[in-house]
C-alpha cells in the first residue's frame, strides 16, 4: 500500500494514554483485523498506543466511538479516548465545538455527554457507577497477602484495592497472557477486569492501572471514576485522581439512587501517521 492510498491515523494523548483514530469520513470506510490493531498498537512493531478508534459519523449525525483495545479486543468504553476523540474533531476542524458547548458522542456503554472547558480541557458526563455488593479477593504478585477490592462498572468492569505506599510501588502488575506473574481473582471474572491499586496522599489519589487487553497504562479515564466512587460512597466531592500520567478531576453526586460521574481532564494531538498494514 502506498502513501497516497493509505488511511490517515491520527495519533492522540490524555493523561499519557495514547490512542490511534481512523476517521472514515477522511479517508473512506475501512476495516482492521484484531492482528492489524495489534500491530498498530505495539510499541515496538507498530506506532504504538493503548488502543484504536474507529471516529464515525452515524447516518443520525451522532459520532460513534468504536473502541479496540491494544490486543484488537472491543470495550464497551474509555474516558480518556472519548476526550481525545471530541478534541481530534475540534482540532480538524470536523466539528464546530466552541469553549463551554457541548456535544454527545455515542460508545457501547451509551451515549456521553462532552463539554469543551478549554483548549485542551474536556469535561465528560460519564453516567451511573454500578458497584456490586460481591466481595472479591485479588492476589497481587509484589503485594502480601490476599486483598478485597471494591468492584464498579463503569460500564468498563474496575477492581479497586487499596495499598500501602510501599506496595504501590512494589506492586507486579502483568496480564496473564505476558508469561509473567499476573493477580489472581476469586471469584474468577472470566470477562476479565481493570484492576486499580490505591494509596491516598495530601493531593488526592495516587493510583496504578492494570487494563485488560493492554497490561499496566498510564492512565484510565473510567478506572479513575471507579477510584473515585469506590472512595467516596458517602462522599460526593469532587476528586484528584493522581496517575503516572497525570491527573484527572472527578465529581460524584447521587442521581436516582446511584453514583453518577463526570471526569474533566486534558487532551492533545500528537500527529499523523500512515500505515502501510
Amino acid at each position: 500500500m502506498n502513501l497516497e492510498s493509505s488511511p490517515r491515523l491520527f495519533k492522540l494523548e490524555g493523561t499519557k494514554n495514547d490512542f490511534l483514530f481512523y476517521v472514515p469520513e477522511l479517508d473512506g470506510q475501512r476495516d482492521f483485523s484484531v492482528q492489524e490493531i495489534a500491530t498498530l498498537c505495539d510499541r515496538r512493531a507498530g506506532f504504538g498506543a493503548d488502543g484504536l478508534v474507529i471516529a464515525a459519523r452515524k447516518q443520525n449525525d451522532v459520532w460513534f466511538m468504536d473502541y479496540r483495545n491494544a490486543d484488537g479486543t472491543l470495550a464497551q468504553m474509555c474516558g480518556n479516548a472519548i476526550r481525545c476523540m471530541a478534541h481530534l474533531l475540534v482540532s480538524k476542524g470536523i466539528i464546530d465545538l466552541p469553549v463551554g458547548q457541548k456535544m454527545e458522542i455515542e460508545t457501547r456503554g451509551g451515549i456521553r455527554e462532552i463539554q469543551r472547558i478549554d483548549q485542551e480541557h474536556y469535561r465528560v458526563e460519564m453516567g451511573a457507577a454500578l458497584v456490586s455488593k460481591h466481595s472479591y479477593k485479588v492476589d497481587i504478585p509484589g503485594v502480601k497477602g490476599t486483598r478485597r477490592g471494591i468492584y464498579v462498572q463503569m460500564p468498563n468492569p474496575h477492581l479497586v484495592v487499596e495499598v500501602s505506599e510501599e506496595e504501590l510501588s512494589s506492586a507486579q502488575l502483568y496480564l496473564a497472557e505476558s508469561g509473567r506473574p499476573s493477580p489472581t481473582y476469586n471469584p474468577p471474572l472470566p470477562d476479565g477486569v481493570n484492576l486499580e491499586l490505591i494509596t491516598y496522599e495530601s493531593s488526592g489519589i495516587k493510583t496504578r492501572v492494570l487494563e485488560r487487553g493492554v497490561g499496566e497504562t498510564l492512565s484510565c479515564g473510567t478506572g479513575a471514576c471507579a477510584v473515585a466512587v469506590a472512595a467516596n460512597l458517602d462522599n460526593k466531592e469532587a476528586v484528584r485522581v493522581n496517575l503516572p500520567g497525570g491527573t484527572l478531576i472527578i465529581g460524584v453526586r447521587e442521581k436516582e439512587g446511584k453514583p453518577d460521574v463526570a471526569m474533566t481532564g486534558p487532551a492533545r494531538l500528537i500527529g499523523e501517521v500512515f500505515p502501510t498494514v
